[in-house]
């Protein structure tokens, strides 16, 4: 389930990061973009709260439902995606295994140890 989550974080960065970036900086001049900004950021942790929902199905969360969705919220920030694979050089492969592994333990204190590939 974090896999399949994991590539949609990926597909969304990939195409959208630039355009998120850009409304996030126009969201302090701009009424309008403000008002994008924060209806992208509830998207954002409405899908949070699906992912949360079923991942408490796999098992006990870590963390009180609030904060559980709060940890899946920031680890789909499409920025993660801009700085470790447009910035660093991250392989997308590589981006995507420790993002889902990363919500995985976030989330479930479960998952693989981290792995340097």
């Amino acid at each position: 389930m974090f896999e399949a989550y994991a590539d949609v974080c990926v597909l969304i960065a990939s195409r959208a990061a630039r355009l998120f970036e850009a409304v996030r900086q126009a969201a302090g001049d701009a009424p309008d973009a403000a008002e994008l900004w924060a209806t992208l950021q509830a998207n954002r942790r409405a899908g949070s709260a699906m992912v949360v929902e079923h991942a408490a199905g796999l098992g006990p969360l870590a963390h009180d439902l609030d904060t559980a969705i709060d940890v899946i919220w920031i680890h789909n920030d499409s920025a993660l995606h801009a700085s470790l694979v447009g910035g660093r050089g991250w392989p997308v492969p590589k981006f995507r295994d420790w993002l889902a592994d990363s919500m995985r333990r976030a989330v479930l204190g479960q998952g693989p140890p981290d792995r340097d590939n």
